[in-house]
């Protein structure tokens, strides 16, 4: 990569969760207000950074038509996106960087988790540790958890991943009524790659393992 593209391309920490939104759904198209959201960035930063991708040719834009709803009406409106330009020449080494390569620690997660509740299982799998098969990317067991601290926790990585993540919580009971009839999901998660970052005493899952 040219200095000037590589000064672009990391300014900005948004700058950085906006590209792996794009290389990590490649054939998709996302609006300002989609990049914000996801990114968990303000609309402002966004635009300036979407400036960059578009100067450099990381990104392309273009206008569709979108159904939305005004005084409970169904409208067309034209709406600009954006999307990923797989002809960018630096495609291929930025995955590597910036998806390929670990971003975030186990601390970190076990910490985003934490005031949730007394989180008696966190398995994480998937995006974390880079298996796209696997079918879930985090567990979560516990009980009396707060479900919008669980929530923001997702929100905050799914920014900083660039994915939407696909989770499952459940109380200590109902895992161990999975477990015990060898529930599908759970059986997916603990036989494939996985990575348990806390586990507490009565909660073995190694019947799971190799069904």
């Amino acid at each position: 990569m040219t200095i000037d593209i590589l000064g672009n391309l990391f300014s900005s920490d948004p700058l950085v969760k906006i590209m792996r939104l794009f290389l990590m759904n490649q054939d998709e198209s996302f609006s300002l207000e989609d990049i914000s959201d996801r990114t968990l960035s303000k609309d402002e930063s966004v635009r300036r950074e979407l400036d960059i991708l578009d100067q450099i040719g990381f990104t392309q834009q273009k206008e569709v038509q979108k159904t939305v709803f005004i005084k409970d009406k169904k409208q067309k409106k034209k709406v600009r996106v954006w999307e990923l330009d797989k002809s960018f020449h630096y495609l291929e080494p930025l995955y590597s960087l910036l998806i390929e390569y670990d971003t975030l620690k186990q601390n970190d997660v076990v910490t985003k988790f934490r005031p949730a509740g007394k989180i008696k299982l966190l398995v994480v799998a998937g995006v974390f540790i880079k298996d796209i098969e696997s079918r879930a990317d985090l567990l979560i067991v516990g009980d009396n958890l707060h479900t919008k601290k669980i929530e923001s926790a997702v929100k905050f990585f799914e920014s900083q991943l660039g994915k939407e993540l696909v989770y499952a919580v459940f109380d200590t009971e109902e895992f161990l009524y999975r477990r015990d009839m060898y529930d599908k999901l759970l059986c997916d998660i603990f036989d494939g790659k996985h990575q348990v970052l806390i586990s507490s005493s009565g909660l073995s899952t190694d019947a799971l393992k190799n069904r």
